[in-house]
């Protein structure tokens, strides 16, 4: 019986520590909503890989250069799948 009460608590544990950062993460987003798709993967990335864990893409250096079609499609839809 204390083995389920211990669960429990770590499980309200948990999700209360998965809402207080999506809280932190909310300004990041808020903040880059006006930088084009490519800016936004030098902006976000490792605030995102702290807080939700996902792996950080390979991008360019240089900010100038084109990215791979998708790249930031499929890290957003990481870092959700990990939330």
């Amino acid at each position: 019986m204390n083995a389920q009460n211990e669960n429990r608590d770590l499980a309200r544990l948990v999700s209360l520590a998965f809402a207080v950062l999506r809280l932190f993460s909310q300004p990041l987003q808020l903040r880059d909503r006006g930088l084009p798709k490519h800016l936004k993967l030098y902006a976000v990335p490792d605030t995102f890989q702290l807080l939700f864990g996902v792996t950080v893409p390979d991008v360019p250096q240089d900010a100038t250069r084109k990215l791979v079609p998708g790249t930031w499609l499929k890290f957003l839809s990481d870092t959700a799948s990990a939330g």
